[in-house]
C-alpha cells in the first residue's frame, strides 16, 4: 500500500486479517440425574458450554441439545433449548440401571456427547423377600458391575458351575457370580437395584461365599448397604472358605441390614484381589 503525504510518497504497513472458522460446541458438562416421585421418570440437568471446540466464545442462546441413554443409538430427544429435561426412562413397573449423556448443537454441527453418567437404578424397587441366585447365568433383578479404579482389570462375571470345578452353586441352579482379576490390588464393584425394605424392622442379608484363589487369606470382600446417599459397611471378609465347596443348605454369611431410618436400600459388594 502507498500513502501520499504532501509531495512525498511512502510505503504504508499492510494489515493482514485472518478469520477463524466457526466450529462445533464443546460438550455440555455437570450432568445430574434425579428420579422424580414417579418411579422411572427422571429429570436431567446440565451446564451449557461457553466455548466451541476451537476455544472461541459461543453466542448465548445459539445452542440446542440432544439427550442420549446408553444402549440406544438414537437420541431420546433432540432440539431442546433449555438445560433440563424430564421424561420417563423406565416403565413404572420395572427397574433397570440407566446412564445418560447430552450433546450440544450449533449452526456448524453437533458436539461430541458428554461422558455418560454413572449407572443409576430407576423404576420400581424390588420387594422383600428379595432373592438373587444367578440361575442359568442370568440376573433375575437389576444389578450393575463397575470399577472404582480406571486401571483395575477386576470384574464381576456370571459363570457356570463347569467353569469353577472347586465351587458349585449352592442352590444347584447352574449359575454363580464370580470376581475375576489379573493383578494385585485389582478391585470391582457389583451393586444391586433398589430394594424396598417395607415395614421389616430386622431385615437380613444372607449369601454363600467361596474364595477359590485367595492368596494367604488376603482377598477382601466388603459388603455395604446404602440409602442412595451414604454407605454403611455390613461386613469386611478376608479370604473365605477354601477346599472343595460342597452343596450346603446354610448360607456362609447372615448379616443384619441396619435400617438407618430408610425404607429403600442398595446392596454394594466390592472385592479386592490382594
Amino acid at each position: 500500500a502507498v500513502a501520499i503525504s504532501g509531495n512525498c510518497a511512502s510505503e504504508a504497513a499492510s494489515i493482514l486479517l485472518s478469520a477463524i472458522e466457526p466450529s462445533v460446541p464443546r460438550a455440555p458438562s455437570a450432568i445430574t440425574v434425579t428420579e422424580t416421585e414417579n418411579p422411572g421418570e427422571v429429570t436431567l440437568t446440565w451446564s451449557a458450554p461457553s466455548l466451541d471446540s476451537k476455544n472461541q466464545p459461543l453466542q448465548p442462546g445459539s445452542l440446542t441439545y440432544s439427550v442420549y441413554m446408553q444402549g440406544t443409538a438414537e437420541p431420546v430427544v433432540k432440539g431442546l433449548t433449555e438445560t433440563s429435561y424430564t421424561f420417563r426412562a423406565v416403565a413404572p413397573d420395572t427397574q433397570k440401571f440407566c446412564s445418560f449423556s447430552v450433546s450440544a448443537t450449533n449452526n456448524v454441527g453437533e458436539s461430541s456427547p458428554a461422558p455418560f453418567t454413572d449407572p443409576q437404578p430407576l423404576g420400581k424397587p424390588d420387594d422383600l423377600p428379595y432373592t438373587e441366585s444367578f440361575a442359568g447365568m442370568t440376573f433375575t433383578n437389576a444389578w450393575v458391575s463397575t470399577s472404582d479404579d480406571d486401571y483395575s482389570t477386576g470384574e464381576w462375571l456370571l459363570v457356570a458351575a463347569s467353569e469353577t470345578p472347586h465351587a458349585a452353586p449352592q442352590d444347584n441352579d447352574g449359575g454363580m457370580l464370580a470376581f475375576i482379576a489379573e493383578f494385585l490390588d485389582d478391585t470391582a464393584v457389583i451393586t444391586s437395584g433398589k430394594i424396598n425394605l417395607g415395614t421389616s424392622d430386622k431385615p437380613r442379608l444372607s449369601f454363600w461365599y467361596y474364595a477359590q484363589n485367595s492368596k494367604a487369606g488376603k482377598d477382601q470382600l466388603d459388603v455395604f448397604v446404602s440409602d442412595g446417599t451414604s454407605f454403611k459397611r455390613l461386613a469386611e471378609v478376608f479370604g473365605g472358605i477354601r477346599g472343595i465347596f460342597t452343596i450346603n443348605s446354610k448360607p456362609t454369611y447372615i448379616l443384619p441390614i441396619f435400617r438407618l431410618s430408610f425404607p429403600i436400600c442398595f446392596l454394594y459388594f466390592t472385592y479386592t484381589f490382594l
